[in-house]
């Protein structure tokens, strides 16, 4: 039985990148929004903030799927 690391990288083919799935950037921007104390109309930014943190510190083609995402950089 093949992992979904390896599912992923057999799917997606030597050299090529994936771009982070909705669920990692879900997550992450859930986290941003909660410690923000979950202000109203922000939603699209905590969205591209996550997106931005994701591709930026893990880069495509990464499996981010096992990321603790409780913890986001300047965490202390």
């Amino acid at each position: 039985m093949k992992t979904r690391q390896a599912k992923k990288i057999q799917r997606l083919g030597a050299g090529k990148m994936a771009k982070p799935t909705h669920e990692e950037i879900s997550r992450l921007a859930y986290l941003l929004f909660e410690r923000e104390g979950k202000p109203v109309c922000k939603d699209l930014e905590h969205w591209f903030n996550a997106e931005s943190m994701i591709e930026s510190n893990f880069g495509y083609g990464n499996d981010h799927t096992e990321h603790d995402f409780s913890t986001t950089p300047g965490d202390k």
